[in-house]
């Protein structure tokens, strides 16, 4: 259990923050959640795409994303029914405290498309991670992308909620930006 939590970190781009975190100077120390509320969202993640294996099997291409009990659905659902019950299965996971569903009621995405998605976070991520603006952390920023759309989840401040924003428009390649942040205040 513990190699396939420690995978699913480092697939979902978490790892750095936390296993960098000796190497690279505290990074978690800049991330607001605390290592157990990471290793929640990671673990409602896995049980969130399991469950949703479980249900659908290969009929159906899910995104699981998951910030602060907070999660995403994004990708591609060819029937209205089965994304009820994608939402529902999700919303029965242990700790899950909201579900935002972007599914589409389509086929799945071809190899490319998906590819291109996620070169687009990377950009995107990139961007972010290259602010230097006092107060402003990436790591307090997760980047999904889903045929151009990107989606930010995170807690931020309104300020950096509007700067993160502001940045992720600007990279070449984002059709729209769609927020699912939590708001602090600071």
């Amino acid at each position: 259990m513990l190699l396939a939590l420690g995978g699913a970190v480092f697939v979902s781009g978490c790892g750095p923050a936390i296993f960098g975190a000796g190497l690279a100077g505290g990074m978690v120390a800049q991330d607001e959640r605390t290592a157990g509320s990471i290793i929640e969202d990671e673990t409602i993640e896995i049980k969130s795409r399991i469950a949703l294996s479980d249900a659908f099997g290969d009929k159906v291409n899910v995104g699981v994303t998951s910030f602060n009990r907070a999660v995403l659905l994004t990708g591609q659902i060819p029937e209205a029914a089965m994304r009820e019950r994608a939402v529902k299965i999700v919303k029965g996971v242990e700790n899950v405290a909201s579900v935002h569903d972007k599914t589409t009621a389509q086929g799945a995405s071809s190899l490319a498309a998906r590819a291109a998605d996620s070169l687009l976070t990377a950009r995107v991520k990139a961007v972010l991670c290259s602010l230097q603006t006092p107060g402003f952390s990436c790591l307090d920023v997760k980047v999904v992308s889903e045929s151009g759309i990107v989606y930010l989840l995170g807690l931020l401040t309104h300020e950096n909620a509007a700067l993160a924003v502001r940045t992720a428009r600007e990279v070449k390649g984002v059709l729209k930006v769609v927020k699912v942040l939590q708001y602090r205040s600071g």
